[in-house]
């Protein structure tokens, strides 16, 4: 009889500390989409990585991807470049997935293989 009043009360104490100390979520926005972008290119590139293990060429679009692994069905690829020959940046680089960085207007979140993300530039044509 006492230990369901002892789970109650300790639940009861968890609550009253989130809600007194909160739980650990980004506040600003552009802070948390970038780092939400770095989470998709990172599982973009692993997907890629596995696709191209499977098959010995990358996928031409990231649909295409996307139908064969539903490890990434709840990221919105329409908001990432891909091309599978390269996406060239300003530092004469090429990378292979590109979005543009909420926290600088003027960087890209991009992601090449072996699995590397980095922020750079974009080329301008």
């Amino acid at each position: 009889m006492a230990l369901p009043r002892i789970l109650v009360g300790v639940g009861v104490l968890a609550f009253g500390l989130l809600l007194f100390f909160g739980c650990d979520v980004e506040t600003n926005s552009a802070r948390a989409l970038h780092a939400k972008h770095n989470a998709a290119i990172r599982r973009l590139l692993v997907s890629l990585e596995i696709y191209k293990s499977q098959n010995g060429t990358l996928p031409t679009t990231l649909e295409e991807l996307s139908k064969d692994d539903p490890q990434i069905h709840d990221i919105t690829i329409s908001d990432y470049t891909y091309r599978s020959k390269g996406i060239p940046v300003a530092d004469g680089s090429l990378w292979l997935v590109t979005v543009k960085d909420p926290l600088e207007t003027n960087q890209l979140i991009v992601g090449r293989l072996p699995v590397e993300v980095a922020t750079k530039k974009p080329r301008l044509n």
